[in-house]
């Protein structure tokens, strides 16, 4: 437990990203290889009117349920339904392949 408490993630003395005030989230889009922009961002987290209508999910021949409705991209914006979430170091602006220990831009919260 000691050797694990010196080297762990959540532990804020080992000043790694899991702590870190520069840790983010951002979507990563996998088939473009790239980050997300700021207004694609702000479509996939469904906050643009307009570029989401709502389709009946019900198959085809059954009764439609109408409660059970879900979203789907405008075909403008299909390229979007291809990401995800990802872990960025603002600090170094990059995407991390993993949580680091003893970053020297570490500030703690």
């Amino acid at each position: 437990m000691a050797k694990h408490e010196k080297e762990c993630f959540y532990n804020p003395e080992s000043k790694s990203c899991a702590t870190c005030k520069f840790l983010d989230c951002i979507p990563f889009l996998d088939i473009l290889n790239r980050i997300a922009t700021d207004d694609e961002a702000e479509i996939i987290t469904c906050s643009v009117k307009g570029t989401f209508h709502m389709e009946d999910s019900t198959p085809y021949g059954e009764e439609a349920n109408y409660n059970i409705f879900h979203s789907v991209l405008n075909d403008e914006y299909k390229y979007l339904k291809d990401y995800t979430m990802k872990q960025y170091c603002k600090s170094f602006k990059t995407v991390l392949r993993k949580l680091t220990t003893n970053c020297n831009h570490h500030k703690t919260k």
